[in-house]
């Protein structure tokens, strides 16, 4: 995959010097308790088993999503992050049609995510992408639980 333009971005792969920025965004989207560190998001763009995508619009970057390939069959999003200002415009839809195609062709049947029990606008924004509830997991997040959800995933 190189570029994909979407109706609301470009969607690209990961580049190294995308690092500084897509930390700062993450810090930006979770609390600092939740964000992943900067030598976590490192792990993850640099394993080959995980997929990162980066939204652009007018050369900037306005979201990312990144996923894991995990045997047999299924993926996990770690974590999908959209700039508070480019929020409601397509740009988490296209990124996750994006990382499930990717999932797909890697070969899984399924994708799975966890999400905060008190984040309504997250919870809609995925049962919209056919995400079903699978369980509560208590004390997930540093304050707070999370509802793993899972959707199936069609080649």
């Amino acid at each position: 995959m190189k570029e994909q333009e979407s109706n609301a971005a470009l969607i690209r792969e990961y580049r190294q010097a995308d690092m500084p920025l897509i930390h700062a965004l993450d810090a930006v989207c979770f609390p600092p308790d939740v964000a992943f560190s900067r030598p976590e998001l490192q792990f993850f763009v640099s394993h080959r088993d995980f997929v990162t995508r980066i939204a652009e619009t007018n050369g900037g970057i306005v979201g990312f999503a990144v996923g894991r390939f995990v045997e047999p069959a299924s993926a996990h999003v770690l974590t999908l992050d959209v700039a508070p200002s480019a929020r409601r415009s397509g740009i988490g839809t296209a990124l996750m049609e994006v990382l499930h195609a990717e999932f797909c062709r890697m070969g899984a049947a399924a994708s799975f995510l966890e999400v905060d029990v008190a984040n309504d606008a997250a919870r809609r924004f995925y049962e919209g992408l056919d995400y079903r509830y699978l369980e509560l997991l208590p004390d997930y997040y540093p304050r707070s639980d999370a509802f793993r959800m899972m959707r199936q995933l069609l080649p």
